[in-house]
């Protein structure tokens, strides 16, 4: 009788131990089987559909998605899969690693960006402080600088300015100094007249002195043939030599002249 009890409760037991392999209790995570594959990201977007030129034209808050202006427009080169060319308009330009991670995480040069909106010919995205939106462009717009062909003009008489003909934001895209001339200190990258009271102009100038970059509000006082303009930073006494609403030729004869374009 003792050796009929002594089989039965080892069949007992192994019963139960298999019972309970088949029904796992909650909380409790198997340990045989097969694993579960990780969940993967896919990218929403592809670094191929950045190929190309691209023109920031746009700039707006994140907050009170208000609309502001900007003269570091910036420019993003992908001539290939995982690299990029970025310059800000003012600086040089810098290249380095892009990609794509997560959904929209696109990282350029070691600056993080989100991906707002992707089309063919529009990119928008989110630096964490605005929403930048972008042009695809076959040249940036300082290269079509590079194609304009210089006109001969006679810079020796001084030219009276028309207010109405130079309201707007004008960039630099070439300047000539005579050979020996003493360049002034701060050298003027953009200027932005936009409005004028009683015969005085105010806007904001931007301009680059001892390798930094800087921006102020003016006001200038044009008079017949010269043109004063006074910042916190900076004062510059010019004359004009043109003005005639497409350029804006300005600057010191026997010094430094400006030729602009309206941007």
């Amino acid at each position: 009788m003792k050796k009929v009890l002594f089989l039965m409760i080892p069949l007992s037991f192994l019963f139960q131990s298999k019972l309970n392999a088949q029904y796992a209790r909650k909380g409790v995570v198997p340990t045989s089987g097969a694993k579960r594959k990780a969940t993967v990201i896919q990218p929403e977007y592809t670094m191929e559909a950045l190929i190309g030129k691209w023109q920031e034209i746009k700039r707006r808050t994140l907050s009170a998605k208000e609309r502001i202006e900007f003269s570091d427009t910036l420019q993003l080169n992908f001539n290939k899969r995982d690299s990029v060319i970025i310059r800000d308009g003012i600086t040089m330009s810098q290249r380095g690693y892009a990609r794509i991670e997560g959904l929209n995480n696109l990282q350029l040069a070691g600056d993080e960006y989100s991906i707002l909106y992707l089309s063919k010919n529009i990119l928008v995205l989110n630096d964490g402080e605005y929403s930048r939106e972008f042009q695809k462009k076959n040249l940036f717009y300082h290269e079509t600088l590079g194609k304009i062909i210089v006109p001969k003009d006679d810079l020796s008489v001084p030219v009276t300015v028309d207010m109405n003909k130079i309201m707007g934001k004008w960039v630099v895209y070439r300047t000539q100094a005579v050979p020996g001339a003493a360049d002034d200190s701060a050298i003027i990258k953009y200027i932005t007249f936009s409005s004028e009271n009683k015969g005085i102009l105010s806007g904001e100038v931007t301009y680059s002195k001892a390798n930094k970059t800087e921006s102020h509000p003016f006001t200038a006082n044009p008079g017949k043939g010269s043109l004063m303009i006074l910042t916190n930073g900076h004062t510059w006494d010019l004359k004009t030599y043109k003005a005639n609403g497409k350029e804006l030729v300005f600057g010191k004869q026997g010094g430094l002249i400006y030729f602009a374009k309206q941007f």
